[in-house]
């Protein structure tokens, strides 16, 4: 049986359930392992909307099951999202007002073209884009390099309240975090 103490941890993340654990000793070792703690569906996401595209009317109506991230960069919620947790929404410069269930997560990298038409000809509906737009927007995301698909399900109204998202970024469109409260005004 081995005691691990904080003194001989060097590094430790955690990725899907997975914590990964660097250790080394006054001798030099290093041992490098992971333990599976299974994913606890406790974090919680704040989806930040486009007050004039209506999107949070169209999932609490079940028009839009899907919401979709398309960025230059790998920024949350890549590898940060799973099935199980919540997704609270709102209308930039407006309450939270909505909350779903995450049922899936599908991320695609190395964006072409080609593979953003076909995102949008398997996904394009669910994420409440309309086909007559598919080549306006594979303009808009040629500059795209990942793409996060968010399968949603059971939107619910909620009671509205205010955020804030000091130590966020003011142009936060997206934040992962493990108690929403922490975000209440």
């Amino acid at each position: 049986m081995y005691f691990i103490t904080p003194d001989v941890i060097s590094e430790s993340h955690r990725v899907y359930g997975i914590t990964k654990i660097v250790i080394s000793n006054k001798f030099g070792f290093v041992v490098d392992f992971e333990i599976d703690k299974g994913w606890d569906n406790n974090m919680n996401h704040l989806a930040i909307m486009n007050k004039k595209k209506k999107f949070i009317e169209m999932i609490l109506s079940g028009e839009k099951t899907i919401e979709s991230r398309w960025y230059v960069n790998k920024i949350s919620p890549w590898n940060k999202i799973r099935k199980g947790e919540t997704v609270w929404f709102k209308d930039s410069g407006e309450k939270v007002t909505a909350k779903a269930k995450v049922s899936n997560v599908i991320q695609f990298d190395n964006l072409t073209p080609s593979k953003i038409l076909e995102i949008l000809k398997l996904y394009g509906k669910e994420i409440g884009f309309k086909e007559d737009k598919y080549e306006e927007w594979i303009k808009s995301c040629s500059n795209k390099h990942y793409c996060i698909l968010v399968f949603l399900s059971n939107p619910k109204s909620v009671e509205p309240f205010e955020i804030d998202k000091t130590g966020f970024g003011i142009s936060s469109a997206w934040i992962s975090i493990e108690n929403i409260n922490k975000l209440r005004k």
